[in-house]
């Protein structure tokens, strides 16, 4: 579901909302001036695209996200493009998400926020949503079919 005013008051901070638009503007600056390539880590964008406070959820002062930390900064966002392996899937977030985008489009999150009651998601296409943990067990309507396990992304050999 899309995000409106009333939504974000709901969640919490719009601080949080605010943030997560300006880190969607860095990443779209970013990839524009390294050939379409998406960050490592969304501490890469700082100082040059965002401010470190920027990293900050106003309902996480300390910093901390529970997925996929950022090892340079401080950080309270998931960043769903980083180069982390996924045991289970035996990839890197990064293959995963592109994957996912290829697939679903737009609606991928980038970046997460798990410092509300409902996870606040930043899209690809730069949308806000609520969802749950795992966001592909949202409301059908606001997604593409979900990939069966026949049409997922090969494996690392």
């Amino acid at each position: 579901m899309d995000c409106t005013g009333d939504d974000v008051d709901q969640v919490g901070d719009i601080g949080c909302a605010a943030n997560l638009l300006q880190i969607h503007t860095a990443v779209a600056r970013y990839r524009k001036e390294h050939n379409g390539q998406m960050p490592d880590w969304l501490s890469d964008l700082v100082p040059d695209y965002l401010t470190s406070t920027t990293l900050f959820c106003p309902r996480d002062p300390k910093g901390v996200t529970r997925y996929y930390p950022d090892p340079n900064k401080p950080c309270s966002y998931t960043y769903e493009f980083s180069p982390l392996w996924i045991q289970s899937l035996q990839m890197t977030c990064r293959t995963w998400k592109t994957w996912q985008v290829k697939e679903l489009g737009d609606l991928v999150p980038t970046v997460r926020c798990f410092h509300h009651d409902r996870v606040l998601s930043l899209t690809f296409g730069g949308r806000l949503f609520l969802s749950p943990v795992l966001w592909e067990d949202g409301p059908r309507e606001d997604y593409r079919p979900t990939a069966t396990t026949a049409t997922l992304p090969p494996t690392r050999p």
